[in-house]
């Protein structure tokens, strides 16, 4: 592994000589710098999604070097939400054959790997997919990932076909201008009597970087909630995973 890394400062910097609470101030500078600059790129187009894909491969270069400090190694991905998931997968189950699963934000893979089983389709994206994530594609028939931003993905998804959306950590990285319109789509994709899993970081004891200064909760809640209302899906039940410090919303 090529431990150099070179920030946005055009600093050459070492990422096996930090130590945790160094990488996290890394993490936070670089994220910071970078969601300041996809600001200024046109919404939705290949420019700003090239460097979404880019700055992302930057950060999960970072993260690499950050779980090898902590017990968790899949992103966020514990036994406790890959709990919550298969417990709804279960009541899907018993309405139905086949179920669609769909995750934004596949990370590693972890979480996909953990709950794959012959009755469920499972779909996924990240704007970069990650070695682990990529390898699912050749390893399992019924799980397909795809490197794209959120909105550009779920246009190869047919209407109305989503049973469980499951997105972990992720709503709140999406630009502001493209905010509603990527939750239209959500919405618009997920069958009726479907299920969106959101997951964000609470302000109070989520994670310490960019995502717990802009959890964008009251705007996922305000801009989600009657969407799928208005489509007659699920009415809004809020949760809150204290253990893990993140707001779990489910639609």
């Amino acid at each position: 592994m090529n431990n150099l890394y070179t920030d946005i400062n055009g600093k050459t910097i070492d990422l096996s000589l930090l130590n945790f609470e160094q990488l996290q101030q890394l993490n936070y500078q670089e994220e910071t710098y970078f969601a300041q600059e996809i600001k200024k790129l046109v919404p939705f187009s290949k420019k700003r999604n090239l460097y979404l894909q880019k700055s992302y491969e930057k950060i999960m270069t970072i993260a690499r070097y950050k779980r090898k400090f902590t017990k968790n190694n899949h992103n966020g991905v514990n036994n406790a939400t890959i709990d919550l998931v298969e417990e709804i997968i279960d009541e899907f189950y018993q309405k139905k054959d086949q179920v669609l699963f769909y995750e934004a934000g596949v990370g590693t893979g972890y979480l996909l790997r953990s709950i794959v089983d012959e009755k469920i389709t499972i779909l996924g994206c990240d704007v970069f997919l990650s070695k682990e994530a990529k390898s699912l594609n050749q390893q399992y028939f019924n799980i397909t990932g795809v490197e794209d931003n959120l909105y550009d993905a779920l246009d190869q998804v047919p209407d109305n076909s989503i049973d469980i959306f499951y997105a972990d950590n992720v709503l709140e990285h999406i630009v502001d201008d493209e905010y509603e319109k990527t939750c239209e789509k959500i919405a618009q994709k997920i069958a009726p009597g479907g299920i969106a899993i959101i997951i964000i970081p609470n302000p109070y004891n989520g994670p310490r970087d960019i995502t717990k200064l802009n959890s964008k909760a009251s705007k996922i809640k305000r801009l989600l909630e009657p969407l799928f209302r208005k489509q007659k899906k699920k009415g809004l039940r809020h949760l809150i995973f204290k253990r893990l410090g993140y707001d779990i919303y489910i639609f």
